[in-house]
């Protein structure tokens, strides 16, 4: 019965990992769980998220339902999703597939996909398979603040009112 019940927990904590909101730390480049960062804040339109387990088809429903009630649940209006990927140790086959069935439905939702961080073998994996050509190049960078910055950059162009990259720009050092 230990066993049976190990197996069950192991299962549960796979199907339902720590999933960190991150927030921007001003006077830096850093990115911080806004739970233990008080000082941590968040930028508008943007949810920053760092999934602390390897990516595996029992999670990635789990995934998508967390954007989207967590856009829902706090009146959010979430144009844009980073994920911070330097705890994604491994990617399978299944999971390439309940990740792009993540990445359609936010398109549906008008809600853009970035990568950060990415470990090169979790890449590789993601060129291989076609995601990556499905986001596009640009939805992959080395850092978070770099997706930060690309993405705020981006939305200035679009509308010459929208002040959130010179925002943004303010608080980094």
């Amino acid at each position: 019965m230990g066993v049976a019940a190990s197996l069950v927990g192991v299962l549960i904590r796979a199907s339902r990992p720590n999933v960190a909101e991150l927030g921007h730390i001003t006077g830096s480049h850093f990115f911080r769980d806004i739970t233990r960062y008080p000082e941590a804040s968040r930028i508008k339109g943007l949810l920053v998220l760092r999934v602390d387990a390897s990516f595996s088809f029992n999670n990635a429903e789990y995934f998508k339902e967390y954007i989207i009630t967590k856009s829902e649940k706090e009146n959010r209006s979430i144009e844009a999703v980073i994920i911070e990927g330097r705890s994604i140790n491994d990617l399978d086959t299944t999971a390439l597939e309940a990740l792009q069935n993540v990445v359609e439905s936010l398109q549906e939702l008008e809600i853009d996909l970035h990568f950060a961080g990415l470990k090169g073998p979790i890449r590789d994996i993601m060129l291989r398979s076609g995601l990556a050509r499905k986001l596009g190049g640009t939805h992959f960078h080395m850092t978070t603040h770099q997706a930060v910055q690309y993405i705020l950059q981006k939305w200035s162009n679009k509308d010459d009112t929208d002040q959130r990259y010179s925002e943004y720009q303010e608080t980094v050092d």
